[in-house]
Formats: C-alpha cells, structure tokens, sequence
C-alpha cells in the first residue's frame, strides 16, 4: 500500500513479455524570475549540486533542458547536462565546451518530439560567492536571450554556489 507517486512503463517484447520500468519521480520547487514561474524537479536540482561537487573547488556548468509554456508564463526545467570535456574550468570561471552537446541534445529532442530542448545555461560559482550574474555572466545572458528572442522564448541562467542558487530569465 505505497501511497507514493511513480511512473512505471510497460513494454511488450518480441517474445510477448511484458517489461516494468520505473521512472524516479521527485517534487518540484517553483522560483519566480520576473514574470516567469520556473518549475524545476528537485532531482535537477541534486543534479546540480552533484556536478557542482564533483568539479569543486573549480567552477563548473552545462546546458538546461526544459520546455516553455508562454501562455501561463511558465517554465519547466527537466535536466541538466554535465560539464562537456572539452570546458575550460579553474576557481574563479568556467567556459562552457561543446564537445558531445548536439548529440544529448539531438537525443532529447528525438525522443520528446520536439517538446523539450535547450532553454538555457547553468554554472557554479565558488562557496561564499554570490549567485548573482558576474560581468561575464552579463554578456553571455544577453548574447543567448537575443538569440533566443528570435525563437519568441527567454532564456534561462542558474547559478549555484553550493548552498544557494539563483535563477534569471531574460
């Protein structure tokens, strides 16, 4: 008598047995940016911090994934990649590479059909440090919302500094 919530697929196979997959689920916490709600699932979230943590004391970061639904305002973020390989990290920046991001991303618009994809960017920034966007921050946020603005939709920053994380929508 579980009174939890889950997701479970079936799948038939060639020899007609049914397969159960399970699906994690976890709740969700809800930030406001501007006049967007943003819906992030707490496992994004662990996510972040498990990244963060693996890269510490260097700055670390990837791309969000998620949809937008311009009409209530809201936007959903649904994962978060890890550091590409070819990043540039040390203690006080991060630069983003590319190497292995057009295939997750190919992938993940495959297999939603087009309803999730690339809604912005996220980064660590050193303990004690603020979540506030650096001058750099600045210029990549306004570099991607211009190109994002063109698709009629915002652009998504996360910055986590371990204990706090902020989120911005341009």
């Amino acid at each position: 008598d579980d009174l939890n919530a889950r997701i479970s697929i079936f799948m038939l196979d060639n020899s007609c047995n049914v397969h159960r997959h399970e699906i994690p689920v976890s709740s969700c916490s809800v930030y406001q940016a501007n006049e967007w709600s943003v819906i992030i699932d707490d496992g994004v979230i662990v996510k972040i911090k498990k990244y963060r943590n693996k890269y510490y004391p260097n700055e670390t970061g990837g791309i969000v994934l998620g949809y937008h639904d311009q009409y209530t305002k809201k936007i959903y973020v649904v994962d978060v990649s890890d550091e590409p390989r070819d990043s540039i990290s040390n203690r006080t920046s991060f630069i983003r590479g590319v190497s292995g991001l057009q295939n997750k991303l190919n992938d993940v618009i495959e297999r939603t059909k087009g309803e999730v994809n690339y809604i912005g960017e996220w980064h660590s920034h050193p303990n004690m440090c603020s979540t506030k966007p650096s001058a750099d921050d600045q210029i990549i946020i306004h570099q991607l919302k211009d190109e994002l603005r063109c698709e009629g939709i915002p652009f998504l920053m996360i910055i986590s500094n371990g204990e706090d994380m902020d989120i911005i929508v341009r």
